[in-house]
């Protein structure tokens, strides 16, 4: 059933009209998640760099999950404790307490491993941030040889990725020209044909396959699962950048047969600003790990202190950790995921989809002739973010937006919202789109 014919449905059964506060405020009352929000930390109109009118001390209307996450509030106990074991044990904070300071990484690895579809713990790595990890992992799997030295990436690709491939080709001493960009169609997104069909096309020229899980900008989910199985089938090396897809989307990395992964942990993880990051590397490899940058870290934990002169690898992807990950911020990760872990990515995603398409239904009910929606109708083709062309300027509509409290941004002529199932409500959705509403009849 779609999301419009649940939406109808519940509207039927309650006698609520759809877009009125009573049903807004059935479907809050019935939420199976709505005490998560009371663990989150909330920005207020009193603390916004902005001037807004109305009560001060109410909460904002936080739409801004798919670029900074809010902040949990065992992120304060966590990091109070790793701080105090510090103070408290010196060097023996080391081995001791919730995040023991040489095993920072361990408490989160099998819960981590849960949200991307790991088979197992191994496959997964907390470590540096995703630019770094995404490095590490394309300097592994990209082996140009002859003219089997292509890598493709998508139109439009977050800088981060562009960055990182044309800078690898030039010190792997391949030309930039061999770089294939997939280009969407004219309405800004893409077909997962056209993608089989582009790389069935390179298939001898191709070394790596390197795209998103979630383009930043349209909010299009890609068919991880047919392009991966496509291009693995191919003997082409595929990795993906999951910056807007982990803890977003449903992620089944192993089953897929994905070779690698990179995911930041600021967005839909609610980590913090500049968080830990993680790596995916598919067991497939384990036995044979691509010839890759090493470090003290990359030994197993069981001989690390021996200080050998040959490194003993570590099993598994944490052969690519370089240095002990930092105990404040893998608390910070920690405090985050745990709740991924309560929860379950089923329910946040059975949430999702009705909460993102309330808000695509309101408003296409009430500003259908004053915007268009970027972003895939089908709910199965995206995350929680939608992506909408105004008609009128994007900047004024934002800036006053910001007056009433409401956090969203904009990418160019595009406003990217994202209301997450963790912390936000209907009737936050609802009182957006009727604020919006006012703001473009005024």
């Amino acid at each position: 059933m779609s999301h419009v014919k649940k939406l109808e449905a519940i509207s039927k059964k309650t006698g609520f009209p759809l877009a009125s506060p009573e049903l807004a405020g059935h479907l809050d009352s019935t939420d199976e998640l709505k005490d998560y929000r009371e663990q989150f930390v909330f920005p207020t109109l009193e603390t916004l760099p902005r001037e807004s009118t109305g009560d001060q001390s109410q909460k904002c209307i936080y739409l801004l999950g798919n670029s900074l996450g809010l902040k949990p509030k065992n992120a304060d106990k966590y990091m109070q404790e790793a701080m105090d074991m510090w103070g408290r044990r010196g060097i023996y904070h080391h081995t001791s307490g919730r995040i023991p300071a040489a095993y920072a990484d361990q408490p989160c690895k099998p819960l981590a491993a849960k949200v991307v579809g790991a088979a197992d713990p191994s496959e997964v790595t907390i470590m540096n941030g995703l630019t770094v990890n995404l490095h590490l992992l394309m300097l592994a799997f990209y082996k140009p040889k002859g003219n089997r030295n292509k890598i493709m990436i998508e139109d439009h690709a977050f800088p981060s990725d562009r960055y990182a491939a044309r800078s690898l080709m030039r010190v792997l001493g391949v030309d930039e020209s061999r770089l294939i960009i997939l280009k969407p169609g004219k309405d800004g997104l893409f077909k997962t044909s056209d993608i089989l069909q582009e790389i069935t096309a390179e298939k001898n020229n191709l070394a790596l396959v390197m795209l998103p899980g979630v383009q930043y900008y349209t909010g299009q989910k890609l068919d991880m699962e047919s392009i991966t199985k496509h291009t693995v089938d191919l003997g082409i090396p595929v990795g993906w950048d999951l910056a807007h897809a982990v803890g977003n989307v449903k992620l089944e990395l192993n089953a897929w047969g994905a070779d690698f992964a990179v995911w930041c942990s600021y967005k839909y993880l609610n980590s913090g600003a500049g968080a830990i990051a993680g790596a995916f590397l598919h067991s497939k490899h384990h036995g044979k790990v691509p010839s890759h940058l090493e470090g003290w870290w990359s030994n197993k934990q069981e001989t690390r202190f021996e200080m050998r002169d040959v490194l003993d690898p570590a099993v598994g992807v944490e052969c690519f950790r370089l240095c002990n990950p930092p105990p404040f911020l893998t608390a910070l990760n920690l405090a985050a995921l745990e709740m991924f872990d309560e929860v379950g990515m089923d329910n946040l995603l059975k949430k999702q989809e009705l909460l993102t398409g309330y808000l695509e239904y309101l408003l296409t009910l009430k500003l259908k002739d004053h915007l268009d929606i970027l972003t895939p109708k089908n709910s199965q083709e995206r995350g929680c973010q939608l992506s909408v062309v105004f008609r009128k300027d994007v900047s004024q509509i934002h800036g006053k937006l910001e007056n009433h409290g409401v956090v969203c941004d904009t990418r160019g002529k595009v406003m990217r919202i994202a209301p997450v199932p963790f912390y936000n409500t209907y009737t936050e959705v609802l009182t957006f789109v009727n604020i919006l509403t006012d703001i473009i009849n005024t």
